[in-house]
């Protein structure tokens, strides 16, 4: 996951990815708000909601091999700030 921090704020995104032969799939729990997407790798959005609280997300990649589906997962706990304020 990147970046890694104990504090993140409102609208930054965290971005999961993973390398493998086959190329992984990626997911991010609980999906939020959903963000970009490529070979690899997958991002998510903080959302307003989030603000002020304590949050876990797990950045999960998994292939098959030779039929067999194989999963691994980082599990990171952050808490939610607000983000820049424009005035």
């Amino acid at each position: 996951m990147d970046p890694l921090k104990a504090t993140y704020e409102v609208g930054e995104e965290i971005r999961c990815s993973a390398n493998g032969n086959p190329t992984p799939d990626i997911s991010i729990q609980p999906n939020l708000n959903p963000g970009q997407t490529g070979v690899g790798w997958r991002s998510v959005t903080i959302p307003k909601s989030l603000e002020g609280k304590e949050t876990e997300v797990e950045c999960i990649a998994s292939n098959a091999i030779y039929g067999q589906r194989e999963s691994i997962a980082k599990t990171i706990n952050f808490v939610v700030v607000a983000g820049m304020q424009i005035q």
